[in-house]
């Protein structure tokens, strides 16, 4: 099964890792040691939530003081219930505040506030999403490529620690650049590419999402204070 997240759940602190990038042999008996890249590294990501009452002004206000504090508490508790420990899959957010920018220099936007059963959604996470391309591949890209060429098409482009996705899957650029002012965009990144795609595929610049299920089949539990609001920390890694 899988889920998306539920807008109603505003993450107040989110981490994103890399882990198992180096592999080593161990030291040798003079104490050096060689170190490489495992090209197996994994995405992790630890994501704080708190369920309480947020400041919601207009006319889509609920009437009930306490009612949005009510719909982040259920929708933490449907959310982990419906994930079955670590055999749900969800498409997660990075929460990045920090995007490519467009020809304006305005930060690149995929805010589209929508609602779903009652259920508020918070900027670019949540459902009811319109899907802009901003950027597609300029030449073919092989299974386990740490380096593709890119196409922009509304903006100036990722820079070295944007986030990028090319469907379900979360990359980071390391370095960005062009040969030509006017010409295609060489992005390296991590960690390899999942899956090969073709030229023509849209690279998503404004609200990447990376596939992943739950660390443990205990992480997410909400420990409630007098029985009415309270936080935890979610523990993902990447579905691969």
């Amino acid at each position: 099964m899988q889920l998306v997240w539920p807008g109603a759940l505003k993450p107040v602190n989110v981490t994103w890792h890399l882990e198992q990038q180096s592999r080593s042999g161990g030291a040798s008996i003079t104490g050096s040691e060689q170190i490489v890249s495992s090209g197996a590294g994994r995405w992790r990501a630890s994501v704080d939530v708190v369920a309480r009452r947020h400041e919601r002004r207009g006319p889509n206000r609920p009437s009930h003081p306490n009612a949005e504090r009510e719909e982040s508490v259920l929708a933490l508790r449907g959310f982990v219930a419906a994930m079955e420990g670590r055999v749900g899959e969800v498409v997660l957010p990075t929460f990045d505040g920090y995007r490519p920018r467009d020809d304006q220099g305005q930060m690149l936007s995929g805010c589209h506030q929508a609602s779903l059963d009652g259920l508020f959604f918070f900027e670019h996470w949540g459902f009811g999403q319109d899907e802009f391309t901003h950027a597609t591949l300029a030449a073919n890209a092989s299974l386990g490529a740490t380096q593709i060429t890119v196409n922009v098409l509304d903006g100036q482009g990722p820079r070295p620690g944007h986030y990028f996705g090319i469907g379900e899957r979360l990359y980071i650029a390391q370095q960005t650049w062009q040969d030509d002012p006017d010409g295609v965009t060489f992005i390296r990144f991590a960690p390899r590419l999942r899956a090969a795609a073709t030229s023509g595929t849209r690279v998503i610049l404004d609200k990447p999402v990376c596939r992943m299920r739950l660390a443990s089949d205990d992480t997410g539990e909400l420990v409630m204070q007098m029985g009415r609001w309270g936080q935890t920390t979610i523990e993902f890694v990447e579905v691969w």
